[in-house]
């Protein structure tokens, strides 16, 4: 078990030093992008910060950083909605804002009560706020897929693909939190091995996000010269 734990713990070193290099590279892409691919580029270097904050929080509150949960869905809610909502659904209705305010207003409560008000401990907490961050992704993909179903191939529909591996990697983030009290608790070193699987699932949804920024740059680049 020990040796589990301490592969985990290289692999975790190796996967946030190299969020900075995807972070880096996300920013120097582009000398003038589009909305879209300049608020790509935002985001990996925001989940950076917050991978290191987390680090930080895990020092400061003696490993009990489960908060760090909590911030990151919020993150994701608050992000995806301006996302969806700037460059991506062509209908921003009351449902869409009143799902976004909810699924934020309800994570809020939860860093409230879990952190503020009842100070949960890791072991009795459930991550039911990156669920519902997760569940309102899923929600926003299935939208623009919604929107999009008349147009004659995935090929004329722009950012298709992208839709698509948001859902599915928010999809694999849903079933990955689900059993989390379960994983927290569990002693036989199983954990190590599923946390792990999750970082390369992370990391390859971020070397996506990256693989897109520099596809659009170099085709930007190739017209231009």
């Amino acid at each position: 078990m020990n040796e589990i734990r301490v592969i985990a713990e290289i692999i975790l070193k190796i996967y946030q030093y190299s969020l900075l290099g995807i972070a880096f590279l996300g920013l120097v892409a582009w000398k003038k992008p589009s909305l879209f691919y300049r608020m790509l580029s935002v985001y990996l270097l925001l989940m950076t910060g917050m991978e290191f904050f987390g680090i930080y929080l895990a020092k400061v509150l003696n490993g009990r950083n489960h908060i760090f949960v909590l911030l990151d869905a919020l993150t994701d809610v608050v992000f995806f909605s301006v996302l969806y909502g700037r460059c991506l659904l062509e209908k921003k209705t009351k449902l869409f804002l009143l799902l976004s305010i909810l699924s934020g207003a309800y994570i809020c409560f939860e860093i409230f009560f879990n952190f503020m008000y009842k100070q949960v401990s890791v072991n009795e907490f459930q991550p039911y706020s990156k669920i519902v961050s997760d569940a309102f992704i899923i929600i926003l993909a299935l939208n623009f897929l919604y929107e999009k179903m008349n147009a004659f191939t995935a090929t004329k529909v722009k950012h298709f693909w992208f839709n698509n591996i948001v859902m599915l990697y928010f999809t694999i983030n849903l079933l990955v939190y689900l059993p989390f009290n379960f994983l927290v608790n569990e002693s036989t070193g199983v954990k190590f091995v599923f946390w792990t699987l999750n970082i390369f699932c992370i990391e390859a949804f971020y070397l996506f996000l990256l693989s897109v920024i520099l596809k659009d740059a170099l085709d930007k680049k190739a017209i231009t010269s």
